[in-house]
């Protein structure tokens, strides 16, 4: 099972020409910003899709995308708040979508540690150690010492940093319009919190931490989520049933694409064992001082899910509530596009916007 997780996973970075034709007209309408994150600050590519008037008077849009998922799922929404004149971003977490994926691999034993050993010496020389050894008087060992300070954690602190770092580069201080999916809300109050003075709106999109829609349990059986991976039919079942509904064959292609794409499934998983599921959503927000908050929350995921929209809704203040019927990645389908422009930027903004064409 272990060779054959290996050869179906396939390590070997996935370039641009090999990407599905909406996956590489949205990496080319984005850019990478050089972000220092982690543990030694290490330099990291982030990808950023970032639209619309550069104006200083003009008001910022930043989404955040849930687990499992990237920027790629509001690619629709870009152009309708483009031409209302917001400045929109939509970030690719690192480890996730198109942004750099470095990932701590402890993989299986022997082979993961004679793997490191072989990855240093070829970066670093074949006497580095003993010149460390002679410097400091230890023997570094060679998992933490070449995995760990050249990884993230994935955590919120560190996810939130780099919002963080995207925001101050590009919106110069400019009122935000925050809106977040699925798991981002942990690593996005946390940023929010941090810049409080600047947030106009939040828009809790099917939120909860530690329950996403993506099953990323899958993720921690190397067989199981490689033939996912690879077949397109596992993809469409998955992708069908927990977040998306009645996604086309080319829609989840484009997802699986992303999901693997230079190591994802494994940072991934890690990104998803470092969430806070007992991150507490309502106080968080209660912190910001009366800052209003839309929750666009699923009808179709379950009574249960549904019950855990109601909950939070009745918990906040200064809140609207909106059901809808698109699954819990609601921003790939028009529908998504009707209620948050009619609804987040009627209610959150005090305006009114007529005849959408959808």
């Amino acid at each position: 099972l272990v060779l054959l997780s290996y050869v179906f996973e396939g390590e070997e970075e996935l370039e641009f020409f090999s990407m599905p034709s909406d996956v590489r007209h949205h990496s080319m309408k984005g850019k990478f910003l050089k972000l220092e994150l982690g543990y030694e600050q290490k330099p990291i590519k982030l990808f950023v899709r970032d639209e619309g008037s550069v104006e200083a008077s003009s008001e910022c849009i930043v989404f955040l995308h849930g687990l499992g998922s990237s920027s790629f799922i509001y690619r629709h929404i870009f152009p309708h708040l483009v031409e209302k004149n917001y400045h929109v971003i939509a970030i690719d977490f690192p480890g996730s979508g198109l942004s750099e994926k470095p990932y701590l691999d402890l993989g299986w034993g022997i082979v993961s540690i004679f793997r490191d050993i072989f990855s240093e010496i070829s970066e670093k020389g074949l006497f580095w150690r003993f010149e460390q050894l002679f410097e400091s008087g230890t023997f570094p060992d060679p998992v933490t010492s070449m995995n760990r300070k050249n990884t993230l954690f994935y955590n919120a602190e560190e996810l939130a940093d780099s919002v963080d770092q995207v925001v101050n580069l590009l919106c110069n201080k400019k009122p935000l319009h925050v809106v977040l999916h699925d798991t981002s809300v942990e690593s996005g109050l946390t940023w929010i919190n941090r810049i409080p003075s600047l947030v106009r709106s939040i828009t809790l999109m099917d939120v909860f931490p530690g329950i996403p829609s993506f099953p990323a349990a899958i993720l921690n059986f190397p067989l199981l989520s490689s033939l996912m991976l690879c077949s397109p039919y596992l993809q469409h079942i998955v992708l069908s049933q927990c977040c998306m509904r009645n996604p086309s064959m080319s829609e989840t292609r484009n997802h699986a694409f992303l999901l693997k794409y230079k190591h994802g499934k494994k940072t991934t998983l890690q990104t998803w064992k470092s969430g806070n599921s007992s991150f507490d959503v309502v106080s968080s927000i209660e912190r910001l001082s009366g800052v209003p908050v839309q929750v666009l929350w699923s009808n179709t995921s379950g009574r249960g899910w549904y019950k855990l929209g109601e909950s939070l809704a009745s918990r906040l203040h200064n809140v609207s509530y909106v059901s809808h019927n698109g699954g819990r990645w609601p921003q790939v389908s028009l529908l998504m596009l009707f209620y948050f422009l009619n609804n987040y930027i009627g209610a959150g903004l005090e305006r009114r916007i007529s005849n959408l064409g959808v």
